[in-house]
């Protein structure tokens, strides 16, 4: 893991976690962010949205969405994305998640 992640300190702190990194939909009046934070291994992710009125995750504590692997908050992830810009990438983010190479494939 890296300390530069983009963003990474607009994570708030959960205590006992580690700030990984947070994907933003951008500025602007509506906003809309996923963050993922780690403990013991383990991938906790968590999406907040609002207006300018607010920032993220300032009207309470962090409310997980989900944990597990790497893989697993990726996934989480990627739905998120689709869930709000559509599915026109859907077929090919499956099987690039899913590819596994062949024995002797580069």
């Amino acid at each position: 893991m890296t300390d530069d992640i983009a963003l990474n300190e607009d994570l708030p702190e959960v205590e006992g976690f580690e700030r990984f990194g947070i994907a933003d939909t951008g500025g602007g009046y509506d906003w809309a962010v996923f963050g993922v934070w780690t403990k013991d291994g383990v991938f906790w992710w968590s999406t907040d949205s609002g207006c300018s009125c607010n920032s993220p995750w300032s009207w309470g504590p962090v409310d997980f969405d989900g944990h597990g692997s790497a893989h697993d908050a990726l996934r989480a992830l990627f739905d998120w994305v689709t869930e709000r810009y559509g599915a026109a990438g859907n077929a090919l983010r499956d099987k690039l998640l899913d590819y596994r190479p062949t024995k002797g494939a580069e």
